[in-house]
């Protein structure tokens, strides 16, 4: 980033600090994400440049989400999809509204551009493993083991970029909402290196939560309940460090549902 503000290069520099937030906010370091945003708000402002503008509305909506201020997230949403049409960020603009709505509880009138981005991009993990954990919390299992399904066959070829751990983190809870263990079998591989860290996506356009509330959704699909419960705390006080009001709920009420299992639930493949 120095060189880029040295060479007067403000995309480059831009892009760098993107980055810091992302790693920032995978690390679990809200302060330090919040300094690199304001940076990305400073330069976005001194340059505006369409795509700066867009990705940092963005951000800020990832903000707004983690603390559960639906009003502001719904404002920067918004505006980062006016100034992202045609810019190639328009699918980051529906993993955002997708996380709004698993908070304003609005699944189901997001189900049809959920479907429409799918078919777009049908061997994109993250848009599969995005539908499919929205049919599993709303329309039904049948459509969520077919989402899930995809995300499986796909994982020899799934990226190591930043949208990995987003897509498995939402497939993970789509294997225990879906009751498909084997799938919870496959993924819990995938995820265990990386409990220690935050699902983000690109250009920290999202905040999927900890990668160990994905763990106790794995456990809990594999009749494993203690284990599950110790991986939501876990989550929880991740998720409190990260500053994130609403992924705190989150982790509580995983808890809860969890603990109301009187034995291991009866999965099937």
């Amino acid at each position: 980033m120095r060189s880029a503000r040295a060479g007067r290069d403000p995309e480059t520099e831009f892009r760098g600090l993107v980055g810091g937030v992302a790693g920032h906010l995978e690390l679990g370091d809200r302060a330090a994400a919040q300094q690199a945003l304001q940076s990305c708000q400073d330069l976005a402002s001194e340059h505006a440049t369409i795509y700066a503008v867009a990705v940092t509305h963005g951000i800020e909506a990832t903000f707004a989400l983690l603390d559960g201020r639906l009003s502001d997230a719904r404002g920067a949403i918004d505006a980062s999809g006016e100034h992202s049409r045609g810019r190639g960020i328009a699918a980051q603009v529906v993993g955002q509204r997708f996380l709004l709505a698993l908070q304003d509880g609005r699944l189901d009138d997001l189900m049809p551009v959920l479907e429409r981005t799918r078919s777009q991009y049908p061997t994109l993990s993250l848009a599969n493993a995005v539908t499919g954990l929205a049919y599993a919390l709303s329309s039904g299992v049948d459509p969520a083991r077919v989402a899930l399904a995809a995300v499986i066959e796909g994982l020899p070829a799934l990226r190591y970029d930043w949208n990995r751990l987003p897509a498995l983190v939402l497939a993970a809870e789509t294997a225990f909402r879906a009751r498909v263990p084997d799938a919870a079998a496959a993924l819990e591989p995938e995820l265990a290196p990386y409990v220690e860290l935050g699902a983000v996506n690109s250009s920290a356009s999202g905040y999927f939560g900890s990668v160990a509330q994905a763990l106790g959704w794995l456990a809990a699909a594999r009749g494993r309940k203690s284990e599950a419960i110790a991986f939501f705390q876990r989550a929880l006080r991740a998720h409190e460090a990260v500053g994130g009001a609403a992924w705190c709920e989150r982790s509580a009420r995983a808890i809860e549902e969890v603990r109301r299992v009187a034995s291991p639930v009866r999965l099937v493949s």
